[in-house]
């Protein structure tokens, strides 16, 4: 809730009593959890989330999304992915604090670097697959510069933490809006690679298929390296059985020829059906509770 909707006694409550006690729980949390090893943060995490997920709304939801997206999968196949995704949902979440130390360890791998070497600049974007916060060790991975964009968290306090993450990795930073989009061109201008996570529902995208069904999808920088005649390349990351991430940088995009509008749609198109196959040879990967196709997915009482 934005504080221009809340009254003033509303507004203090949140500033100097929910923010703060929100912010110390945070700090606590991942302080804990840095404190254990990386494996056993990621282990335990992903325990206390397969354990507590299935209790919570966004567990219908993600069946909900599944049945839409995948109608062949019975109600026991999709609780079994839904509950695998709980699992490295939590992963995630003990892996953050040790992110800095996961690439030089080797829990974390890069393939393709070589593919980018010839570009100067470009866009790199991914999926929310396995641990998608490993796709932003790239820079480091690769001595290349980056950028991001990203939504500020409504507590203040708690999004020291974020934007501490990101300033470890050098890499341009902007926050969602106006900002970020004259930042995408400055960024790819000097030479640098802007990374986008682009598998989630934009408001203002255009309506692409995914999964067989239209789902709003963010074209504006396909519009603007084509602009610039600038590469796309694909970012696959993937959990191994060991529990080491792999990310895979693939080869560049082919830019169709003719009219930009149709030529835009077809590489959102062919970036979409990518993501299908990614999500369909590893779905506890992905993330699920996310509304992708809005609210015209099946509902609750509808599983089975």
């Amino acid at each position: 809730m934005s504080m221009s909707y809340r009254g003033p006694v509303l507004t203090a409550l949140y500033r100097f009593i929910i923010w703060p006690c929100e912010a110390a729980l945070l700090f606590l949390a991942v302080g804990i959890l840095r404190c254990l090893p990386a494996s056993v943060a990621s282990a335990t995490m992903g325990r206390l989330f397969q354990s507590l997920g299935p209790l919570t709304p966004w567990h219908k939801r993600a069946l909900a999304n599944m049945k839409f997206a995948l109608p062949h999968l019975s109600l026991p196949e999709r609780q079994h992915i839904a509950h695998g995704m709980w699992n490295n949902i939590g992963r995630c979440i003990g892996e953050y604090p040790h992110i800095k130390t996961m690439l030089p360890s080797g829990r974390i791998s890069f393939t393709g670097l070589e593919k980018l070497t010839p570009y100067d600049g470009g866009f790199i974007i991914s999926a929310h697959l396995s641990n998608w916060e490993a796709v932003g060790l790239l820079s480091i991975a690769a001595n290349i510069k980056t950028g991001l964009i990203y939504r500020e968290l409504n507590n203040p306090y708690a999004n020291w933490i974020f934007k501490n993450r990101v300033q470890f990795t050098g890499a341009d930073s902007y926050i969602k809006g106006r900002e970020a989009a004259m930042g995408m061109v400055r960024t790819v201008k000097k030479g640098g690679f802007m990374m986008m996570v682009v598998d989630q529902q934009l408001r203002e995208g255009e309506f692409v298929p995914f999964f067989g069904h239209p789902a709003t999808t963010a074209i504006s920088y396909i519009k603007v390296a084509r602009k610039m005649g600038k590469p796309i390349f694909m970012a696959h990351g993937v959990r191994t059985k060991d529990d080491r991430l792999t990310v895979t940088i693939s080869d560049p995009l082919i830019m169709p020829e003719g009219d930009d509008d149709r030529a835009t749609m077809l590489i959102a198109k062919q970036i979409n059906e990518t993501f299908e196959d990614w999500i369909s040879a590893a779905p506890e990967q992905w993330l699920w509770p996310h509304r992708r196709w809005g609210k015209s997915v099946v509902k609750d009482d509808e599983l089975e």
